[in-house]
């Protein structure tokens, strides 16, 4: 069995023992990463390191979101009261109102550049990347909506193809 279809803005490859993400749909492109696979199993062992930092980098992240919401919420109950009692040109010297429009402005934005780049962040994340038929605790179809769960991580592909879908209610039957 080899199947390969078309996700967003790269391809699925499916095989009798492998789920892989590739850029091209190429079957050579397969098996050069499975060759690099192996070589990467050696050098996880030193990761550990690297996990720590990716561990500490989210807690300070959800930190400092932390305090940003405290400084929001505090600054929009400062600004909204002010906006209702005071004129718009006083409330509009004072420094709350300034810290409520820049955590707004930011705010967007980051939900902006979340939102648009999601497809590019799945992308480099999955690509290059080999999931093991064996290894597949279970597959969850909804819609259009595939998750691939295994002992380690959980995929969820949106927006997948009626192709796609196929294939893994095939691979499903075969679990």
């Amino acid at each position: 069995m080899k199947h390969y279809f078309k996700y967003k803005s790269f391809y699925i490859n499916i095989d009798n023992e492998n789920i892989t993400f590739t850029d091209s749909g190429n079957w050579q492109e397969v098996r050069s990463i499975q060759e690099k696979k192996n070589k990467v199993q050696q050098t996880e062992k030193r990761s550990l390191f690297s996990r720590i930092f990716k561990v500490l980098g989210i807690i300070i992240y959800l930190l400092f979101s932390l305090i940003g919401l405290c400084f929001f919420v505090k600054s929009f109950i400062e600004t909204g009261v002010e906006l209702i009692v005071k004129d718009f040109k006083e409330v509009i010297i004072k420094q709350e109102f300034y810290i409520f429009s820049v955590l707004l402005l930011i705010f967007f934005i980051n939900n902006l550049i979340v939102k648009k780049n999601k497809n590019y962040v799945q992308k480099i994340a999955l690509l290059q990347k080999q999931i093991s038929l064996n290894d597949i605790s279970e597959i969850l179809i909804q819609n259009k909506v595939v998750k691939i769960k295994t002992e380690e991580k959980e995929i969820e592909l949106d927006k997948v193809s009626s192709k796609g879908i196929e294939i893994f209610l095939k691979i499903k039957a075969d679990l």
